[in-house]
């Protein structure tokens, strides 16, 4: 058959062409080659060649029933790697200092009862230090002075809803802070959350 001569002929005028198209000097450029018989309109084939010659572009290269010489750009699309999400980060059990700012003018019987319950108390006396429970408004112009190791916890829960169950490591840096949870139960959940 004559086309495979044809288009080999044709191919090796295009190279160049492409190549004085693009701006560039004339440098070698790879390719991989792949031949097939490609299906024409009139239900005929023809043979075919697709080159690469640059990492996102190909060239399909044939010719038609008629004898003439059809090349098409390809271009072949690289999708980004879906992103991965971050992984969950690690908590590190450690000593806790454990401390509660509450309005104590306007707790509820169930906070009062809460706040009470010798079973969340045992939990941080056995493996924490509890600081004790606060109320921001003692420690207002004119009052008196807060202990130093509660004034993390005081500018942490600026504007926060109140009362508030808060923890600070070591350093007396906060790391934790909520409000109130409704029962002990869930107190002592998280004190095993983030506490050794």
């Amino acid at each position: 058959m004559k086309a495979i001569p044809s288009i080999m002929i044709a191919l090796s005028l295009l190279i160049p062409l492409v190549r004085s198209a693009s701006g560039d000097e004339p440098t070698p450029v790879p390719m991989k080659n792949m031949a097939f018989q490609l299906p024409l309109s009139d239900g005929t084939t023809t043979s075919a060649q697709i080159i690469q010659m640059e990492p996102n572009h190909s060239w399909l290269v044939y010719l038609t029933k008629s004898g003439h010489f059809v090349s098409i750009r390809l271009m072949t699309t690289i999708e980004p790697p879906s992103p991965v999400d971050p992984p969950d980060p690690v908590i590190v059990p450690q000593k806790l200092q454990v401390a509660i700012l509450a309005d104590k003018e306007t707790l509820t019987l169930e906070q009062i009862t809460i706040l009470s319950d010798p079973a969340w108390r045992k939990v941080v006396s056995e493996s924490h230090t509890f600081l004790g429970i606060y109320d921001p408004k003692e420690f207002a112009e004119g009052g008196e002075k807060p202990p130093e190791r509660l004034l993390p916890f005081l500018k942490a829960a600026e504007g926060k809803q109140l009362p508030r169950l808060m923890f600070s490591n070591d350093s007396d840096k906060v790391i934790f802070g909520t409000d109130l949870p409704p029962t002990s139960a869930e107190i002592i959940t998280i004190l095993k959350k983030y506490g050794s």
